[in-house]
């Protein structure tokens, strides 16, 4: 029986870790979707048509993104490798 709750416990964390990185990835994909549309309505300059305006405040939008990726990227990857190693001392 403690085997029993031990478990259920383990899978409730698991769930919620889980719910976590499904909100997560819900919230990448929207500053995913506004990062697209700062790119798509870049003014070129006057002088150059090649170069693009950005306002600064869109350049901390976009840092924010980069950042929050490489977060999110992290702590799945520790997810996962916190997962394969419980997996490894059950056997």
């Amino acid at each position: 029986m403690r085997d029993y709750r031990k478990i259920k416990k383990q899978l409730e964390q698991k769930e919620q870790k889980l719910k976590k990185a499904n909100n997560q990835t819900k919230q990448l994909d929207n500053y995913s979707k506004d990062v697209n549309a700062i790119l798509d309505n870049l003014k070129p300059t006057k002088l150059n048509k090649n170069n693009m305006v950005i306002s600064s405040e869109d350049v901390q939008k976009i840092k924010k993104f980069t950042k929050d990726v490489v977060n999110m990227t992290k702590d799945e990857y520790d997810f996962m490798c916190s997962g394969y190693e419980n997996m490894q001392v059950a056997n």
